[in-house]
């Protein structure tokens, strides 16, 4: 016997129009500890995304998808964004993402609270010219 869906179903705002879908809810880099992708490649940093939340804004850097060949976030945990802005990515550079597993905050806001670890791998530079 098939299982029944006890979830709502995902209406499109397109309705039925096919195409290439650029934004919404899946255009950040989502990882499980463990879980590593390699060969992004660096596009931009959006400065001061409201994430919402009564958060403070934040700089996300931006990166081409090496499965999909779209434009994605990558995450905004401040372990990330100081690993990123350590790596001084330039448009153009190839990296990957590590995801390794949960650590407890020892200070700080949130202190106590499981936050995500990444690393990032620069395997090849731009020169800025």
């Amino acid at each position: 016997m098939a299982k029944k869906s006890t979830g709502e179903k995902k209406v499109s705002l397109f309705g039925d129009v096919k195409g290439e879908k650029f934004g919404g809810g899946n255009n950040y880099l989502k990882l499980e500890p463990g879980e590593v992708v390699h060969g992004f490649v660096h596009i931009r940093v959006e400065p001061k995304v409201d994430l919402g939340g009564g958060n403070d804004p934040v700089d996300l850097h931006v990166a081409l998808d090496p499965r999909t060949g779209e434009e994605i976030r990558m995450p905004a945990s401040a372990v990330f964004r100081k690993n990123a802005e350590l790596a001084k990515l330039n448009a153009g550079d190839v990296y990957s993402v590590a995801r390794g597993p949960d650590a407890v905050k020892k200070k700080g806001k949130g202190k106590g609270k499981e936050m995500s670890v990444f690393e990032i791998l620069v395997t090849k530079r731009i020169s800025k010219k």
